[in-house]
């Protein structure tokens, strides 16, 4: 039953708070606003909704926005443009606003008004704790959007509800069957297989420096006794593949299968045995850029086929190794991607993983123009798996810039002068 709510006139505003700066859609905000205000209007109140979009996200939404307006709830929208803030006042128990839609200054009498905020991530130390990854707002991030949407990156923990991101009722009770249901699947047995893509280390080449054990995301990396002196132990356990610390590992002591030096180095070479200059080298991540390539494809997006694909598990696997090897092989771009890095946080799948990727990326961009590479001619870009739009538009550009690479040895060369 809908509680004894006072006055006669209740007026909703959507979208407070949300939609400004990098906070999206709240996605069960218009669905819930508008489920109230039809409870509302059936006890008798008279009812307005002052809204940006109305986007009824959930099964059945759409209809209920239809029954609303036909029993009487009235809808008013405000400057699509701006916020509630600046277009919305609210002198003398009424609110005033101008209705895009008809272009009219309106006065509502309200007696009770209703803020309808987006909802926020909780501030707790949990997921620190357990090393899950945060989205750019803030909710905890699964492993994968479609083959693993209620697991998280770390093994054995399970995601349900809003704690992913705003939902209702119905899709947080699905997705914690799902998640059950993959926990049901590991206690059923005896023991549990795991994938194997996790870091070996090789003890005749490891000095025991020690370098590798905090550039594990997950702690999986353990140095007993004294640095020089004492033992590097691997819990591959705890392992998830994502190649850091073979990539900080100065003696090639670390071997990551499936994703070895000896292996991306042959793809480099294989990439760029013909017209090198014209192809830009692009290496992705598993969990994200590789996915918005996929994406590009799935939506049919054109882009020029200049580009070189060549798969990490994580951006962090990358080494200065493999972009020299690039650029000797005559390649006309290297471009880095991986998870999105934010101010307010990470995407990446393996907790901060990324932020390493940025700092040594800084360092290389510095390094290799020193030595005459072009700046634009190694880049970074993060990407998401949806972002199929960003990563055609992103190629175009690396494309652009190949092309231009290539014009400038052809007159070099044309001209005399020693193409480099």
């Amino acid at each position: 039953m809908m509680p004894d709510v006072p006055g006669e006139h209740v007026t909703f505003i959507g979208c407070v708070g949300s939609r400004t700066d990098s906070i999206g859609c709240c996605r069960y905000g218009c669905t819930s606003m508008i489920g109230q205000a039809l409870k509302l209007r059936r006890a008798g109140k008279k009812v307005r909704v002052l809204y940006r979009d109305i986007r009824t996200f959930s099964r059945e939404s759409e209809e209920m926005y239809e029954q609303a307006l036909r029993e009487g709830v009235q809808f008013f929208r405000y400057d699509p443009d701006s916020t509630p803030d600046k277009v919305i006042t609210y002198p003398n128990g009424a609110v005033a606003l101008n209705d895009k839609l008809t272009g009219v200054d309106l006065s509502i009498p309200t007696d009770l008004l209703v803020l309808v905020v987006g909802l926020q991530p909780q501030e707790e130390n949990v997921a620190e704790q357990l090393r899950v990854s945060r989205s750019e707002d803030g909710f905890l991030l699964e492993r994968h959007p479609k083959l693993g949407p209620a697991e998280a990156p770390s093994p054995g923990i399970y995601l349900a509800g809003t704690v992913q991101y705003p939902k209702d009722v119905r899709e947080s009770i699905a997705q914690a069957l799902a998640a059950a249901s993959k926990a049901g699947l590991i206690l059923s047995r005896d023991t549990i297989e795991k994938e194997p893509i996790t870091a070996h280390l090789v003890e005749d080449k490891c000095i025991k420096c020690g370098i590798c054990v905090p550039a594990c995301p997950f702690g999986a990396i353990e140095l007993i006794g004294k640095v020089k002196e004492g033992q590097i132990v691997f819990h591959e356990a705890a392992c998830t593949g994502c190649g850091n610390c073979a990539a900080v590992c100065n003696y090639d002591a670390v071997i990551m299968p499936y994703f070895t030096k000896e292996q991306i180095l042959a793809q480099i070479d294989a990439a760029l045995a013909e017209k090198p200059e014209e192809k830009v080298v692009v290496f992705t991540c598993n969990w994200c850029s590789y996915p918005g390539a996929d994406q590009a494809g799935i939506e049919k997006i054109q882009y020029p086929p200049s580009s070189r694909i060549i798969k990490l598990m994580c951006s962090a696997r990358l080494e200065e190794e493999f972009i020299a090897r690039a650029f000797e092989k005559g390649a006309g771009a290297v471009l880095v991607t991986g998870c999105r890095l934010t101010e307010k946080g990470s995407d990446c799948h393996y907790n901060y993983a990324n932020q390493q990727t940025f700092k040594r990326f800084q360092f290389w961009h510095r390094k290799f123009t020193r030595q005459g590479i072009e700046p634009e001619r190694l880049q970074l870009h993060w990407n998401s798996a949806s972002e199929g739009k960003e990563w055609a538009a992103k190629m175009r550009e690396m494309h652009e810039v190949v092309q231009n690479y290539a014009k400038k040895l052809a007159e070099g060369v044309a001209s005399g002068e020693p193409a480099s």
